[in-house]
């Protein structure tokens, strides 16, 4: 396990070298906490540039981060990892540990827990229900604690809609975003 491995101007923050008897795998890994990525290709030279074309056949690129919509772009814009570009939350990963914490492995578990406390700490929780929280009191009747209830359908006028413009082209993202 290399971190920061730099050739030339790339540099991901980690790069795992994995061995079997006869079989070696890569996993070439991005993490991001609250930054964005270093350009809209950044993914995209850490994948072709970094990694030679026979490291690629047997490699697989994990990006990590609060929100995994930055990679999903990367692939919309040019797919060249061919379902090699894994895209995990921070979330995810705790769900994963979570996961191990369950296993009967005490080292495992141990390592686990750590991992999970210092998610924790950067507020990473996981969602445990609303059990905890309390009903407000209500000082009034009429107060409107969070509904106030339905009233009926109202009389909507219909919309005017605009002539469509075919020649200018729209997109939506996975994340909701819209690119005109």
């Amino acid at each position: 396990m290399t971190f920061w491995p730099r050739k030339g101007n790339i540099e991901p923050d980690m790069l795992v070298d994995l061995y079997w008897e006869d079989e070696r795998k890569l996993l070439l890994i991005e993490f991001k906490w609250r930054a964005p990525l270093s350009g809209d290709d950044q993914l995209h030279k850490q994948w072709q540039d970094y990694l030679s074309h026979d490291e690629r056949e047997r490699a697989l690129h994990l990006f990590i981060a609060p929100d995994t919509a930055e990679g999903s772009k990367a692939i919309m814009r040019d797919d060249v990892w061919n379902g090699r570009l894994l895209l995990r939350s921070w979330f995810d990963v705790l769900n994963t540990l979570h996961h191990l914490n369950e296993s009967k492995i005490p080292h495992l578990q141990r390592w686990s827990e750590e991992v999970i406390g210092c998610l924790e700490r950067l507020g990473i929780r996981p969602f445990r229900g609303f059990k905890h929280l309390s009903a407000p009191e209500v000082t009034s009747q009429r107060a409107i604690v969070f509904w106030r209830g339905f009233e009926g359908f109202a009389h909507m006028a219909k919309p005017e809609i605009p002539p469509l413009n075919v020649s200018q082209q729209a997109f939506f993202t996975a994340a909701g975003g819209h690119c005109g």
